[in-house]
């Protein structure tokens, strides 16, 4: 009996031992671990962190009356937009033709500005992109315009033949502050 219990005391000391000293060595270990991957957080919340389009305005003379609180654009900051105008179900409910122009702006101007589409049609009906361009441009505003041919379409042994088609016209403007127009 005596020997079955110091056997059970060894065995639950050494237990304890182990008990005792793994969290500390798992808490070293997972610290570690810990400061790696908040790093690895810190690395990826800057990545994905917003760049702002905004800046604190320049410190002015004590003459000027302005608010520090008041934020104003730069003259370097540059944003970005994206004009969108969907058309669906002109011809058909199962037609549709979307034209995108993405452009960059800083307040004064249009820094860049490109466009393209993107069109669908289900069943027997035909849509096909004809194009998008550029139709006008300077330092405030550039204009495009997209271009769809949209048909509905019934089958036949010799293929789709389109019993009515539309030429689809789309139009937008993009401006110099980031407003943008967009017409069909």
């Amino acid at each position: 009996m005596k020997r079955t219990f110091k056997t059970a005391l060894s065995i639950m000391v050494s237990m304890g031992l182990v008990a005792i000293s793994a969290p500390s060595a798992l808490a070293s270990e997972t610290d570690s671990y810990r400061d790696s991957v908040s790093g690895a957080n810190q690395l990826i919340s800057d990545i994905n962190r917003p760049q702002s389009v905004y800046e604190k305005p320049a410190p002015r003379p004590a003459s000027a009356s302005t608010t520090n609180s008041m934020l104003t654009a730069s003259a370097n900051a540059v944003a970005f937009r994206r004009a969108t105008l969907m058309t669906a179900g002109t011809v058909d409910w199962a037609l549709f033709s979307e034209m995108n122009v993405d452009f960059y702006f800083d307040w004064t101007r249009v820094v860049d500005s490109s466009g393209w589409q993107r069109v669908g049609a289900a069943g027997f009906n035909t849509v096909q992109a004809l194009g998008i361009n550029r139709t006008y441009t300077d330092g405030w505003k550039h204009s495009w315009r997209a271009q769809t041919d949209m048909g509905v379409g019934v089958p036949t042994p010799w293929g789709y033949w389109n019993a009515t088609h539309q030429t689809l016209t789309q139009f937008a403007d993009v401006y110099g502050d980031g407003a943008w127009n967009a017409w069909r």
